[in-house]
């Protein structure tokens, strides 16, 4: 029995070894391809009633970006991935928002800088009507008329698949509809300037923000600039 052991765990050890090898290729064969891709994903914040400003960590002239998605506290996540890490199936929201220090669950946004904790069920909006965390998700924010997807869970696997794309995070009453109340990130308007196309071969250089060039899409629309961060009211 004990050569017959040694046999079955050889070959479950074979079978593990293939299974990783595909999986690490096709991972490298998904978009966004590490080294490759340079996206562009318009986002924002809404909470409550109101559109808060972006995260500000990119502003930091020290901020380290190691793998490869990051933003310049513009509104703008740029997805350019360097490795396996935030490339393919792992280019998702939850990378960006790691790097921005911000906190997402099911159930909690918490703000960076202690600029707000939101509990789905427990905070309540100015009117009264306690708040619920939903993500919108536009695969092309510019031009279409489509209603957004909408997550209700798992919000940090929410994947970039393209470029354009526009992602609202929102703490909003359960009755708000994202896609009826047109809650589109207000950067929306700014992709265009910044070429959202797929550059084969692109690299990063930091603090680069225009395209030369670069054309405003028509359909494209102006969203009123975000206003402050309202203060959490008290839960329970």
């Amino acid at each position: 029995m004990f050569p017959v052991a040694l046999v079955l765990v050889a070959l479950l050890g074979l079978v593990l070894i293939f299974y990783a090898r595909n999986e690490n290729q096709a991972s490298a064969a998904t978009a966004p391809i590490a080294n490759q891709d340079h996206w562009h994903a318009a986002y924002g914040v809404y909470i409550c009633d109101n559109f808060i400003p972006a995260f500000t960590h990119g502003t930091d002239p020290n901020a380290a970006d190691p793998l490869g998605i990051h933003s310049h506290g513009d509104g703008v996540i740029h997805i350019h991935p360097f490795s396996s890490t935030t490339s393919g199936k792992n280019a998702t929201l939850g990378k960006y928002l790691d790097w921005e220090g911000v906190k997402l669950t099911n159930d909690e946004l918490v703000l960076p800088n202690n600029a707000g904790t939101y509990k789905s069920g427990e905070t309540a909006c100015p009117d009264g009507k306690k708040g619920t965390l939903k993500v919108g998700v536009w695969e092309n924010v510019q031009t279409t008329t489509d209603s957004p997807k909408i997550f209700v869970t798992d919000f940090d696997n929410v994947h970039f698949d393209k470029d354009g794309m526009g992602i609202t995070i929102a703490f909003v009453p359960s009755d708000v509809d994202l896609g009826g109340a047109n809650l589109r990130p207000p950067t929306a308007a700014n992709l265009a300037a910044l070429g959202a196309t797929t550059v084969p071969g692109a690299t990063t250089v930091p603090g680069a923000t225009t395209v030369p060039g670069a054309t405003t899409v028509p359909e494209a629309t102006t969203v009123p600039e975000a206003t402050t961060v309202p203060t959490p009211p008290s839960t329970g």
